[in-house]
């Protein structure tokens, strides 16, 4: 996928693994952050078409992290790029992520071709 960047922020290196490998097998490019902070220093200096943001995690929330990446794009007027909730938190009430504008949620552990559709339709609309 030339020049489709996604950030994948999770505090667990393992999920990070298979994400960063699935998605580079698909032609993604791939950054990866260890929790909310530093997603928002990477979303600072590069531009990403799509995120998969853990929502629970040290130091700063996915939410904390999604609510900060929505208010930066409204103080630049810019378009907002999809955000996955990217959880194993089968109780994630939907209403809260509904604030950050979080697209929709994926549980983990994920099928890859769920992932897969979602970044088809995510990333190409």
């Amino acid at each position: 996928m030339d020049g489709i960047t996604i950030l994948v922020v999770d505090d667990n290196p393992i999920n990070i693994m298979v994400a960063k490998n699935l998605l580079e097998k698909w032609g993604y490019s791939v950054d990866t952050a260890r929790d909310g902070q530093e997603a928002l220093e990477l979303f600072s200096v590069y531009k990403y078409q799509c995120i998969l943001m853990d929502i629970h995690m040290p130091n700063m929330s996915g939410i904390e992290a999604s609510l900060a990446i929505r208010k930066i794009e409204n103080q630049e007027n810019a378009t907002q790029i999809p955000i996955i909730a990217f959880t194993a938190d089968t109780f994630l009430d939907e209403r809260t992520l509904v604030e950050p504008k979080i697209e929709t949620k994926l549980l983990k552990p994920f099928q890859p071709e769920e992932l897969k559709t979602l970044l088809e339709i995510l990333v190409r609309s």
